[in-house]
């Protein structure tokens, strides 16, 4: 069954952020929602991802949002062999912020809100086309299969038919061909008893 890019690009992306999740919570107890996961940790989360070299890069640059499948499969192989691991950030006392940074902050958190609801709508209309799409192949193999069973249920009436009017023949011929035989035994024991008689 096929799957767009899309739907799996997406699919790839919530198992990643799972996994990162999982491993906040192994690592720091905290109880991170997935979709609340950063690669790029604010200054007040209560994390930070200590990444080998390799990696550093995706980790600079990149958002989950954004990233590609090949990146999700790298991070979560990465996690695996642990090359990515959560740490408690340093210097993270809380201060007050400028008055300008404050508000920076605001805009930036509506931004990511407005992108990760864009991206819950574009998830699940690409599960729902998904689910469309399954559920018409699974009524098309029902209908096919309902099909074939129609087919071979006629086969089996075709083949039941044919047999008995076989058997109906045999027993025709049989009540044709005994009494012949009957009466050929009969001239048969006649003819041997006037051989015995001479």
């Amino acid at each position: 069954m096929a799957i767009s890019s899309n739907l799996k690009r997406a699919r790839q992306r919530q198992e990643c952020r799972r996994k990162l999740a999982e491993h906040i919570k192994c690592q720091l107890g905290l109880d991170i929602a997935p979709e609340n996961v950063r690669l790029r940790p604010r200054h007040d989360d209560k994390y930070q991802w200590k990444v080998a070299e390799p990696l550093r890069g995706l980790f600079r640059t990149k958002d989950l949002s954004s990233g590609t499948t090949g990146e999700f499969q790298k991070i979560c192989t990465a996690l695996e062999v642990g090359n990515i691991e959560a740490v408690v950030p340093t210097g993270t006392e809380d201060k007050p912020l400028p008055e300008d940074k404050y508000h920076a902050l605001l805009t930036h958190d509506s931004d990511n809100l407005e992108k990760l609801e864009r991206e819950r709508q574009n998830d699940r209309l690409e599960f729902d086309q998904y689910r469309e799409t399954a559920q018409q192949e699974m009524r098309d193999a029902e209908l096919k299969w309902h099909a074939e069973r129609q087919a071979l249920q006629e086969q089996a009436l075709e083949y039941k038919t044919e047999r008995d009017r076989h058997q109906a023949r045999l027993r025709s011929m049989g009540e044709i061909i005994s009494p012949i035989l009957t009466s050929l035994n009969r001239h048969l024991s006649e003819l041997l008893d006037l051989q015995h008689q001479e």
